[in-house]
């Protein structure tokens, strides 16, 4: 497959979205490494033992994802390596708010909470911030491509 801009940044969203899935599903305080392993209820006695002892119960849903969904969350997820470490927050605002929003990255609102600056110390403006994330998923883009940046992508 050729990588586009476009291509990279749809399953780059796509994953987040994904991720976002799952973390809706999982209790506060829960740890991502360890999964939902500590909720398991083997059965309706279990059950009855643990309400009994006072632990509370969770349900943690349906939202669970399939094992080739997993994949690809994973692999889109780490692509993250090919973009600057400078860049990386700006990309996860900007794919988050993509995500969300469906349509559009408010750039106005993602200035302030990235906190990329300037050489003078001021907080990047919008057209900044849309550049650097451009750079950011074309890195990937070509990095992906075998790294030929002669055969760049697009930017979709």
């Amino acid at each position: 497959m050729w990588w586009t801009f476009q291509a990279v940044q749809d399953r780059l969203v796509e994953a987040w979205g994904f991720q976002r899935a799952v973390a809706s599903v999982m209790p506060a305080g829960a740890r991502a490494s360890d999964g939902p392993w500590h909720l398991v209820i083997r059965d309706r006695a279990d059950m009855a033992e643990q309400s009994l002892a006072g632990h509370e119960l969770v349900s943690i849903g349906r939202a669970t994802l399939r094992p080739e969904e997993v994949d690809r969350m994973d692999e889109a997820l780490g692509w993250v390596v090919h973009v600057r470490a400078d860049d990386v927050r700006l990309l996860a605002l900007a794919i988050g708010a993509l995500e969300r929003s469906g349509h559009r990255i408010a750039w106005s609102d993602i200035a302030p909470r990235c906190g990329l600056r300037t050489k003078l110390g001021h907080l990047m403006g919008p057209e900044a911030l849309k550049m650097r994330y451009r750079r950011a998923i074309k890195d990937i883009a070509v990095a992906l491509n075998g790294g030929n940046a002669q055969l760049s992508p697009s930017r979709g």
